[in-house]
């Protein structure tokens, strides 16, 4: 690989991290008991193997430049527009992170990009995306921080995000910010999705590129629904991509296509996609499906399609696979289905699902992982918390498993979607 491409690939896809960046210079053994949902959560994420979290060199290294990503917007400063004095101090203990971040906010770097260069109401949803990772509710919380800008000016406007409740609570002193609206965490509507997608765009490209004006202004005022919209160089309606890859109906909706290789459907997202900036990497939906004559090649790209689509595409240890299904479903004496139920009982996934969240989000998880789809009714949503409260855990998962839904779409060796 030359120099270049490294390059390229270390902007566009390498430096995105799978837990929050943590830094500090004081090692604290004893866990705070969790006040708050943010809080259990970021706890969790900070307890995950892929955490950084010794304080080391190498961990102050990844918290810096999460820190310049997720506070610049994605726009790499120049070696003599660092903050070099910032570092310093968060190296050696005289700040933390919370301090140092608010250092870059507050910065002229900062000011000339994302408040001289823009409208109030622009700035004001970039801090909201910069500093608290997720999008403003509503323009009431909007026309507030513009009011703030108006009366108190621009320092007091960026310390109103890293002095509140809502920072404490969902990073604390020594965890960079990152963003929040994936997670569906408690208290944000189901509209703070679409509206992070809107204002993330895709993690290739920078705020200042994106212009001058609120992205979310007229969605806020008016309330309307806002889509996430398939970019243009994804597919062009009734044909193939450019890039050859996607299958469109004639309708111009995405169709699903078989697997032709054994590759696991890694497939590499294109650059600028948005689909990149909140998960999808995938530009087709992809079905894989257990096929008499299967390769070894290809029945380790089923398991591990197995893991992406029961697991919520998480990275699995060796230590966290279930060894015993993997060999009976690679020897023919488990079905595709069957390995989903053993996936589906097994500790790891009780551990990551059950044990973590509250029923309600258990059981809507359970739907997506298993039967590929949200809950249809709150009447659907009962009839599975009754059963999880009654019969248990097991039963509550064999209930997706054994549904009539579940043979009709996906039989017995098709893995869901």
């Amino acid at each position: 690989m030359t120099a270049n491409q490294s390059n390229s690939l270390d902007f566009g896809a390498t430096q995105l991290l799978e837990a929050p960046a943590r830094f500090s210079r004081k090692r604290t053994d004893a866990v705070e008991t969790a006040t708050s949902e943010d809080q259990f959560r970021n706890q969790q994420l900070l307890n995950t193997p892929s955490a950084f979290t010794a304080n080391d060199n190498a961990a102050f290294h990844i918290a810096v430049r999460a820190a310049y990503r997720q506070v610049f917007g994605n726009v790499q400063p120049m070696e003599s527009e660092r903050l070099l004095s910032a570092e310093s101090k968060l190296r050696n203990g005289d700040i933390n992170v919370r301090e140092f971040v608010r250092r870059l906010a507050q910065s002229d770097f900062y000011r000339s990009r994302f408040f001289d260069a823009v409208s109030p109401h622009r700035a004001v949803e970039l801090n909201f995306k910069h500093l608290l990772g997720r999008p403003p509710q509503n323009q009431a919380e909007v026309a507030s921080h513009v009011a703030l800008i108006a009366t108190s000016g621009f320092t007091e406007e960026i310390n109103s995000y890293l002095d509140s409740d809502e920072y404490l609570k969902s990073f604390g002193e020594e965890t960079v910010p990152y963003p929040t609206s994936w997670n569906s965490p408690v208290g944000q509507p189901q509209a703070a999705f679409n509206r992070i997608a809107a204002l993330e765009q895709n993690f290739a490209g920078s705020d200042t590129a994106v212009g001058t004006k609120s992205q979310l202004l007229g969605n806020l005022v008016s309330g309307y629904r806002l889509s996430i919209k398939v970019p243009a160089q994804v597919y062009r309606s009734g044909s193939l991509s450019q890039m050859g890859r996607t299958a469109a109906g004639s309708n111009g909706m995405l169709v699903p296509v078989k697997r032709n290789s054994a590759d696991g459907g890694d497939s590499t997202p294109m650059r600028g996609d948005l689909y990149v900036g909140f998960g999808l990497g995938q530009r087709q939906q992809e079905v894989f499906e257990r096929c008499n004559g299967d390769s070894a090649d290809q029945i380790t790209a089923l398991i591990r399609s197995v893991y992406r689509q029961v697991l919520g595409n998480p990275h699995v240890m060796d230590s966290e696979r279930n060894l015993t299904a993997e060999s009976q479903f690679a020897e023919g004496r488990l079905s595709t289905r069957e390995f989903i139920r053993a996936i589906g009982l097994s500790a790891d996934y009780r551990r990551r699902f059950f044990e973590t969240n509250a029923p309600y989000r258990f059981v809507e998880l359970n739907f997506k992982h298993i039967l590929g789809r949200a809950p249809a009714s709150q009447a659907e949503m009962s009839e599975h918390l009754q059963r999880l409260a009654i019969h248990g855990y097991d039963a509550e998962i064999n209930s997706y498993v054994d549904s009539e839904e579940y043979q009709n779409t996906f039989g017995e060796n098709t893995v869901p979607y």
